[in-house]
């Protein structure tokens, strides 16, 4: 413990400030994981954690989702696909959550936009090269991205359009 810091007087305040070296302490060891290119966290929908020790894991393809997951990248990497559509036919094929649910589009969005299917693993806002079998390639992931953003770009243009000019910023006109 921070030996600048008065002795905790009572056992509730020795009790918080062991709480919070805990909790530094599990961050640094998930920052070190992610660094090494393994994930601290459970595995994304696609993916298993396999315990191959006592405390060790690692993340191996998931045999019945990881060929949705890649079909879904090259379907969204194809075009022609709303999110809408690619998620309609992608839960047609059996593509579900990790409870079995169909996937909403926030989740086709998240699985979209995560390196980790590339072989990244993203931690606090920083990317690291995974250890992990990617299960789609990077200038697949990249063109999807591209797509995507595309799509972002489209979304925020339809809605500044709709702006009035001369009117007070954040009025939109009504349709």
């Amino acid at each position: 413990m921070n030996s600048q810091l008065p002795q905790p007087t009572t056992y509730d305040e020795f009790y918080l400030r062991y709480r919070l070296h805990i909790g530094d302490l599990t961050r640094e060891a998930k920052e070190e994981m992610a660094r090494r290119g393994e994930l601290p966290g459970p595995a994304p929908l696609g993916y298993l954690n396999h315990r191959t020790g006592k405390v060790e894991t690692t993340v191996i393809p998931d045999p019945e989702m990881a060929p949705l997951v890649r079909e879904a990248f090259l379907m969204a990497a194809q075009g022609g696909y709303s999110l809408r559509q690619l998620l309609a036919e992608l839960n047609r094929k059996g593509l579900r959550s990790r409870n079995g649910k169909p996937l909403q589009v926030s989740g086709l969005w998240y699985l979209l936009t995560n390196p980790f299917y590339a072989g990244y693993v993203r931690y606090k806002g920083k990317t690291f090269s995974g250890v992990h079998e990617p299960l789609v390639g990077g200038a697949d992931f990249n063109l999807v991205q591209n797509r995507l953003a595309g799509r972002r770009k489209l979304e925020s243009a339809s809605l500044q359009l709709k702006v009035l000019p001369g009117c007070e910023k954040g009025r939109v006109m009504n349709d």
